[in-house]
């Protein structure tokens, strides 16, 4: 199963957000969201860790999972300007 968690932690500057998964595999997942803005970096975190830091867009895909699994995942974003 796999929990999305629209809301970041307080910490983040601008929460992204329609966090949606696009694809899934066995050993693999595709994550997406509506944007913060136009000068925006994202960071993702699976079950707290950070996975992803600085993307330029609004898409992350996750290798190298588990089959059968449970994960819950954010995004954070850092807004310039």
């Amino acid at each position: 199963m796999i929990g999305l968690l629209g809301a970041a932690p307080a910490s983040a500057q601008t929460p992204p957000s329609n966090l949606a998964v696009t694809g899934v595999s066995a050993s693999q997942i595709d994550l997406s969201w509506a944007g913060s803005g136009v000068f925006a970096t994202y960071n993702g975190y699976r079950d707290g860790s950070q996975v992803a830091s600085g993307l330029g867009g609004t898409s992350y895909s996750d290798p190298g999972l588990t089959a059968f699994t449970e994960c819950d995942y954010y995004v954070t974003a850092t807004v310039f300007g």
